[in-house]
């Protein structure tokens, strides 16, 4: 009976054991600022013609130049999607956070709700900084591209 307990104890202590690393693995890949898989790699001279998904959005950035970012954004999803123009950030190559500050004209940039099947095109927003290459691009809290030289 000692030994049936004591096996019965160590198969509970091993279960709870795995059961802890299991979930530590899903927090920590589930938490803000936990290590992502890359997106893709894409070249600064080929974004006009390479768009990035995010969340039911396809983003075409047509022109990233200083200060300025311009854009295409369509909705392929087939239900309405909120493009939200300041949760785009990018973090440059020394670590600094570049943000969206404004349409060019220099009020907020408002979220758009885009029907199905529909785009706004060729916007152009305010960066907070210039973005140094290699730069990775977040939408929403995702790493959805990293833009290269």
């Amino acid at each position: 009976m000692q030994i049936y307990i004591r096996s019965l104890a160590a198969v509970i202590l091993l279960a709870q054991l795995v059961g802890a690393s299991a979930v530590k693995a899903s927090n920590e890949q589930s938490r803000p600022g936990a290590p992502q898989s890359p997106g893709p790699q894409i070249k600064e001279s080929a974004l006009s013609k390479t768009p990035i998904e995010a969340g039911g959005l396809k983003i075409t950035i047509t022109k990233f130049e200083a200060h300025l970012l311009q854009v295409v954004v369509e909705n392929t999803s087939s239900s309405f999607v909120t493009f939200h123009p300041d949760r785009l950030e990018f973090v440059g190559g020394k670590g600094n956070q570049v943000s969206i500050l404004s349409y060019i004209a220099g009020c907020n940039a408002p979220d758009l709700d885009l029907p199905p099947g529909s785009h706004i095109n060729k916007t152009i927003y305010g960066l907070s900084d210039i973005a140094d290459l290699p730069a990775q691009l977040y939408y929403d809290r995702q790493l959805i591209a990293e833009i290269t030289k």
